[in-house]
This record gives structure tokens, C-alpha cells and sequence, in this order.
């Protein structure tokens, strides 16, 4: 059975090529972490190894007048000289281990730069092994890389601690970078750190949240015009979902708050793992054990008039549209518009748990439907096969998703699909 589930698939899955439009931007040889859009959706950024020097660096591609994307260019890499420090870049990617050519990192799309118009935001590590928080601004049209906040400093808040990690900022429309960071002392924040037009004087982030005995151990954040959503414990140790809302400066839980989620979350240790925010909705992917001691991967979203309750996906069921079941499904991105929920994510099948693809749920008058964005199998108009594909952090608006392809003549490309 599971043999002709996975022949239908692929028999399937040419065709539906003609639902989105795949527009190749660029060709590397070797990419890092997989490409996030900006808010606007008028910009993509993406980690990639320069083919000229061998050397890491962040490559941004922005939206033209014609509707395409332009070749993109390196506006961070590790030769760049960072103002302020008299210290250098080792690696501009989370969490360095070698390279494989062979198979795309998928992990590190939850860390991903993110950019907005003339400003991108980034996790790195200095030449000295320390890790830290940083942007880089254009103007005059030169990039320039400043610190936000480095590993070993005094942490801005009134209990003298030090940060000690972080996770990569995401830069808002308000041109606020907020990011997560947890202290020596094993205490959790999340900042705020206003990004200046002109240049910069001795700003200090801003405590948003901090850890509380009712709420900590901060997993990630997701943001949205300056608000974000989080999940952190509670009190009971379970796993919750948490927004915070800028004007009131409040940290609530959203999901499971209270309702048929939440005993399944007590009763079946479900656990909330990445989690996406946009326009007062969540999404978020989940891992639970079921009773044959087998791990069900789910994502569950509140928009498109969906519930909590019901799963949009999970990998314990069949998707109807495409005839398959995913093995694992995670990374999940969240946009709105018209009362209607897009969330694109990452599965793998059950036959081969090493190839990724990328699909999307459409969630409408609480009705969900599945498709295959970029998927092992698919054809693109050139003929070239489709062996594998990722996605950032941040992996769709307006309509817009920006890929990491690996092609079956072995180029690895970064290519943008649409959703009408």
C-alpha cells in the first residue's frame, strides 16, 4: 500500500507545477540557510558560501518593477569589517558543522536572517568564538555592520546578568529588531532594539518579557509588526504558546488557553515546537509519542476560522489532495489575507525521511487544503528535476515563497513560487 501511495505521488506531482510559478534567481553551489522574506514581501535574504572566495555571506535579492526577483548580491560577509569592535566574523551561520552537498540543513531555517528594505538582522559568530546579535544598514549604497548586543556583555536590565546565546533578531517594519537571549543564569528575555537611519549613538536593547516562575524557558519567537508570539513553560511545566501585544506591553497564553488542545497537550505530551505569528494568528508544529510509542508531528493554526483542536496536518493521516502521508512536518509559516490562512512548511515521506519538501495549507471558513510547493519529483518548466527544497525562517507574503532547491543535475538554486 505505502508503495502505491508513494507511485501515485510522484505520478501526481508534475503536474502541479502548473498551480505556482517557480522563478530561479540564483545558482550556489553551496547553500547555508535557506532564504526568508521580508515583511513587505519586496526582499529575500538567504546564507551562502561566495563562489569567488570560498567565504560564508549573506546574499539579499530584492522585488523589481516587473515582478521578478533580481540577481542577488552579498551584503554581509566574514571579511566585513563590523563598527564599533575591532573583531571579525568566523561563521555568518547558526550553529556551524562542514557542509554536505548532499542534503540541505533544514534545522537552520528557524534562525535565519531576516530583512527589511534596506536593513537585514543576523545571528553570527565574531572571530574570537563568541557569539552575538548584529544588522547591517545600506546607505549611500554601502552596507555597514553594526553590533546589537554580543556574548559575555551586561545584559540591560537591573539584576546585573550576561547574555550568553541568542537567536538571529527579526527586523520588523518599524524598523525594530527584536530578538531572543538568555542570560548566564539561564533566564530567558526577549528585546526590542531600535535600528537608527543615521548613524548610531550608545542605544541599548529593551526588555520586552522576561522569564517569570509562571512563565520561562523562551523556545523561539515570530514577529509581526513589532508584536510576536513565543513558546514558553507555564507554571506546570507544559508547553504553551504565548503573544505579545506592543501597545499593552502584555505576554499571554494563546494556545492551548484553556481548551479541548490543552488536555491533549497534558494528557498526551503534545509539545508546541516552532511557532509562526502574523496579523493576531499563530500556527505551530507539534511532536507527541502515540500509544505504539511512534512520534505524530501535527501543526495547528487558529486562522481561516480553524480551531485549535483540529490539526490543520498531521502525520498520522493521509492528504487526501496529493495522496501521501508525511513523516515528519515542521517549520511552519503563517500569512493572512481575506480571512484566509496560508501556512507553508516542511515533510518528509515516509519512504525516504532524508528528502525534504515544501508544501502549503490553505485554511478557509475552517476547511483545509494541502498542495505541494516544491517536492522530490517535481518538474520544473525547464525539464529539471526537483530532488529537494527547504525554506527559512520566514517563507511566505503576500502570496510570495522563496525556496532552496536541490535539482537532479546537481545545482543547488535559490527560486521563488506564487500562490494565486
Amino acid at each position: 500500500m505505502k508503495k502505491l501511495l508513494f507511485l501515485l505521488a510522484f505520478l501526481l506531482l508534475p503536474f502541479s507545477i502548473l498551480a505556482h510559478i517557480h522563478e530561479i534567481i540564483s545558482k550556489n553551489q553551496r547553500i547555508l540557510v535557506s532564504p526568508s522574506i521580508a515583511e513587505n514581501g519586496k526582499s529575500l535574504v538567504y546564507v551562502g558560501i561566495d563562489c569567488k572566495t570560498g567565504r560564508q555571506a549573506i546574499f539579499i535579492s530584492y522585488l523589481e518593477e516587473n515582478g521578478t526577483f533580481s540577481k542577488p548580491k552579498i551584503a554581509v560577509n566574514t571579511d566585513c569589517v563590523i563598527e564599533n569592535i575591532d573583531k571579525g566574523f568566523r561563521y555568518l551561520q547558526p550553529n556551524y558543522v562542514p557542509f554536505s552537498a548532499e542534503e540541505f540543513r533544514d534545522q537552520n531555517g528557524l534562525d535565519s536572517p531576516s530583512v527589511q528594505d534596506k536593513i537585514i538582522t543576523f545571528s553570527a559568530t565574531l572571530i574570537d568564538s563568541r557569539r552575538g546579535v548584529f544588522y547591517a544598514i545600506k546607505r549611500l549604497n554601502k552596507w555597514h555592520v553594526y553590533p546589537i548586543a554580543i556574548q559575555g556583555q551586561t545584559m540591560p536590565i537591573k539584576d546585573k546578568s550576561y547574555y550568553k546565546s541568542f537567536n538571529a533578531p527579526y527586523i520588523s517594519a518599524r524598523q525594530k529588531a527584536i530578538f531572543l537571549a538568555t542570560a548566564e543564569n539561564k533566564l530567558s528575555y526577549i528585546f526590542s532594539y531600535k535600528i537608527p537611519d543615521k548613524l548610531p549613538k550608545a542605544e541599548k536593547p529593551v526588555m520586552l518579557v522576561k522569564a517569570t516562575e509562571k512563565i520561562c524557558e523562551f523556545r523561539d519567537i515570530s514577529v509581526d509588526k513589532a508584536n510576536f508570539a513565543s513558546i514558553a513553560k507555564d507554571e506546570n511545566g507544559i508547553l504553551s504558546v504565548y503573544t505579545f501585544d506592543r501597545h499593552s506591553g502584555s505576554f499571554s497564553q494563546t494556545a492551548p488557553d484553556g481548551n479541548e488542545l490543552f488536555k491533549k497537550m497534558k494528557n498526551f505530551r503534545i509539545k508546541p515546537e516552532g511557532v509562526s505569528y502574523f496579523a493576531n494568528k499563530v500556527a505551530f508544529s507539534t511532536c507527541s509519542i502515540d500509544k505504539d510509542g511512534k512520534n505524530v508531528y501535527a501543526i495547528y493554526s487558529n486562522s481561516g476560522n480553524n480551531e485549535f483542536a483540529i490539526p490543520v496536518i498531521s502525520s498520522n493521516e493521509v492528504i487526501n489532495s496529493i495522496c501521501v502521508r508525511l513523516a515528519k512536518i515542521w517549520n511552519p509559516t503563517l500569512y493572512t489575507e481575506d480571512n484566509t490562512g496560508y501556512i507553508t512548511f516542511m515533510g518528509v515521506l515516509q519512504e525516504n525521511s532524508r528528502i525534504t519538501g515544501v508544501y502549503l495549507a490553505t485554511l478557509r471558513n475552517g476547511k483545509v487544503n494541502i498542495d505541494p510547493i516544491a517536492v522530490p519529483g517535481q518538474r520544473l518548466a525547464d525539464g529539471r528535476m526537483i530532488l529537494a527544497a527547504t525554506i527559512g525562517a520566514v517563507s511566505i507574503r503576500h502570496g510570495i515563497i522563496p525556496l532552496a532547491l536541490r535539482l537532479d543535475n546537481g545545482d543547488n538554486v535559490i527560486a521563488v513560487a506564487r500562490v494565486n
